[in-house]
């Protein structure tokens, strides 16, 4: 039996360190570009290679799942942000003050209504004197 490179377990050692090689040169490129496209394209890159790494250990629904999701989802989500937006170079259009005090308004409305929805009992949502077993007629009560 071989023990050298060209055996079984020296071929799985190699797919093992090029699938991590693969993964941190993503990871790499994900946070040294200086292109904002490129970040992503690395971000993508290192997603595979982790499921890659999903695949070596025996587990191919969770590598599929990572390049559907993540890959196939998420990172192109991003691409369609970053097309979608405006270029930074281009100013601002100042904000309207109307615009700015209704956002206040609805958010602090919002804020209100979830903190009385909390701060209230258990039990108060219910009529006094109903009933609280089951509402069946041929249902057992005790």
């Amino acid at each position: 039996m071989k023990s050298g490179i060209l055996s079984p377990q020296g071929i799985a050692t190699l797919a093992f360190y090029l699938v991590v090689a693969v993964t941190l040169v993503g990871a790499l490129i994900a946070v040294a570009a200086r292109n904002i496209f490129h970040n992503v394209l690395g971000l993508v890159l290192s997603l595979i290679g982790v499921a890659g790494l999903f695949l070596y250990l025996n587990s191919p629904f969770v590598a599929l799942m990572e390049i559907l999701i993540y890959v196939g989802a998420i990172c192109i989500a991003i691409c369609f942000a970053i097309m979608l937006s405006e270029p930074m170079y281009l100013p601002k259009p100042p904000r309207k003050i109307s615009k700015i005090l209704g956002a206040m308004v609805g958010s602090g409305l919002v804020f209100a209504f979830l903190f009385l929805l909390t701060k209230r009992p258990s039990g108060s949502l219910r009529r006094k004197g109903a009933r609280t077993g089951p509402s069946l007629p041929w249902a057992i009560t005790c």
